[in-house]
């Protein structure tokens, strides 16, 4: 395995999509030029349901319009580039260190599932990398926060309908879909 991975990177090497570097599809330097979102994103008026016990705000690493975030993340999510997706986890973890530290807590992290259908045509789940990436052991030991994080097998959830993409419906429409595509996998959870 590691012979064709020589080969492939001889043949077909990994180059920055930012500035064509040979190194990594999102070398440091690049990386850095995406501007963090610094504040955190709390439900509003205009969804009022969303701060009665249930979710109530969302960290935002960056703005998905910043062109070279949002390239990374197709290449990453629909070209299948399944090492953008560790790059982009350092990128979540440089916005969410800020708040575990002004929020120390013992935190639990379950990346949202993708349905087997999906999983398999995709070949990877990508909350579970870039929620790995972003919450590595090494990576959160500067927080004073402790994360738990429930991926892969791990995971209590499961997605029982396969929808299609949701890019194209509103936010209040996703958090509709969202209460009828999952269950708990084991009630001990």
């Amino acid at each position: 395995m590691k012979l064709l991975s020589i080969l492939l990177d001889a043949v077909f090497p990994v180059c920055c999509i930012g500035c064509g570097r040979k190194s990594s599809y999102l070398c440091k330097a690049c990386l850095s030029t995406i501007p963090l979102v610094k504040e955190i994103t709390y439900g509003t008026t205009s969804l009022p349901h969303l701060t009665e016990g249930r979710l109530c705000g969302i960290i935002t690493a960056a703005s998905y319009h910043f062109p070279l975030l949002k390239k990374s993340i197709q290449l990453f999510k629909y070209k299948r580039i399944k090492m953008i997706g560790t790059e982009l986890g350092v990128l979540m973890r440089e916005s969410i260190i800020p708040f575990l530290d002004r929020n120390p807590n013992a935190w639990v992290v379950i990346p949202v599932p993708l349905h087997k259908k999906k999983e398999y045509s995709r070949g990877f789940i990508q909350n579970d990398i870039l929620a790995t990436s972003c919450f590595a052991r090494d990576a959160v030991t500067r927080s004073r926060s402790t994360i738990r994080l429930l991926a892969g097998r791990d995971n209590p959830l499961t997605r029982i309908k396969n929808t299609h993409s949701q890019t194209t419906l509103s936010g209040e429409k996703r958090i509709s879909n969202a209460r009828v595509i999952f269950a708990i996998k084991d009630a001990a959870y």
